[in-house]
């Protein structure tokens, strides 16, 4: 297991919050049914985390990171106004969008 920098701060990314952090920080989110969505750029070490709650708005407002059509061009515009190029970055989209429902012996979804 790699060992973790003792230095760095812990952000805590909420529902609907989006959050940036460079290296050696950590952004971190307890998702249950949400979508985790994830900018990274490797050269400048720069990430940006979305704890997206919804697909879509609707012509609703919210917090930044709550619906994903909203979040991801606010994403792209927190990476671009702190200097992070575009070009080179990568996206992840990790989360636990499915719960399940036990029912005697067997999951279901």
């Amino acid at each position: 297991m790699p060992a973790i920098d003792v230095a760095c701060e812990r952000k805590t990314v909420a529902m609907g919050e989006v959050k940036l952090a460079r290296h050696p920080d950590a952004l971190c989110s307890v998702l249950g049914s949400c979508i985790g969505v994830t900018i990274v750029h490797l050269p400048t070490k720069t990430g940006v985390f979305g704890h997206v709650v919804l697909p879509t708005a609707n012509g609703r407002t919210g917090l930044p990171g709550k619906y994903a059509d909203q979040a991801i061009p606010h994403m792209l515009d927190l990476l671009r106004t702190n200097g992070v190029p575009l070009p080179e970055r990568r996206r992840c989209a990790p989360g636990s969008g499915l719960l399940w429902a036990f029912w005697g012996e067997h999951p279901r979804l």
